[in-house]
């Protein structure tokens, strides 16, 4: 098994990786993260072949959502998978 292996969502065409980053820690749930710090994990994970970011707007109350969004706002659209949840704030 590899990082970058995926496996399809239910019936649909759409596959995901299935290994993530789980960036709860990313909108400062333990203590502050500065937009570098972030910057350097997301950059991370892209060289070790991680792609897909699990975010939620409850995580730092939005600012997990903020601070990825702004670390991934140089790289191509096509390059990874963003998922969030909806209905909890």
């Amino acid at each position: 098994m590899h990082v970058s292996d995926t496996r399809k969502i239910g019936r649909t065409d759409l596959a995901i990786p299935i290994l993530g980053l789980g960036t709860n820690p990313l909108g400062g749930l333990y203590e502050a993260i500065s937009p570098a710090e972030v910057q350097a994990v997301v950059d991370r994970a892209f060289a070790r072949g991680v792609s897909f970011f699990d975010l939620a707007p409850v995580y730092g109350y939005g600012n997990a959502e903020r601070n990825v969004g702004a670390a991934l706002a140089g790289r191509a659209r096509d390059d990874y998978i963003v998922s969030t949840k909806v209905g909890r704030l």
